[in-house]
């Protein structure tokens, strides 16, 4: 098995208020995005770099978006992506900060999971999404 290109962590908590942690990896063929919400494998997604641009949009702009994304046993599934609150964040430089934001996924058979992010957690995300996203960038397409 190939390395990935590319593999964070970061910390969340599920609705029931219980630690979380939910993973970003790039593979080696940096093609796509891999999620696992919550750290579980049945819950995890695949998302291309149109997808992926959604999900950042929604989360630095507190916007409730349903993120086109693949499963491997179901096909495309929506990822929801929505304010945990409604109150903006503003930095110190005026600057609209992500505040806190809440990432659910339904699935037939496995039910729902659902991941809370506090503003730190938020902007820790939204980093690292962007810096997955920047390994996509770089991909050159073959002729």
């Amino acid at each position: 098995m190939t390395e990935p290109t590319f593999a964070r962590r970061v910390p969340g908590s599920t609705g029931t208020g219980a630690p979380s942690v939910t993973t970003i990896v790039v593979p080696a063929a940096r093609t796509k995005v891999i999620i696992a919400l919550d750290g579980h494998a049945e819950f995890t997604i695949n998302l291309i770099e149109t997808d992926l641009a959604q999900l950042l949009t929604a989360l630095r702009e507190g916007e409730i978006s349903y993120v086109s994304s693949t499963h491997t046993v179901y096909g495309r599934v929506l990822l929801n992506a929505r304010p945990a609150d409604v109150s903006p964040r503003t930095s110190a430089s005026g600057r609209t900060q992500p505040g806190p934001r809440e990432l659910s996924l339904t699935l037939p058979e496995q039910g729902t999971v659902q991941v809370m992010f506090d503003t730190e957690q938020t902007s820790e995300l939204v980093r690292q999404l962007d810096a997955a996203r920047t390994l996509l960038a770089r991909v050159q397409p073959h002729d």
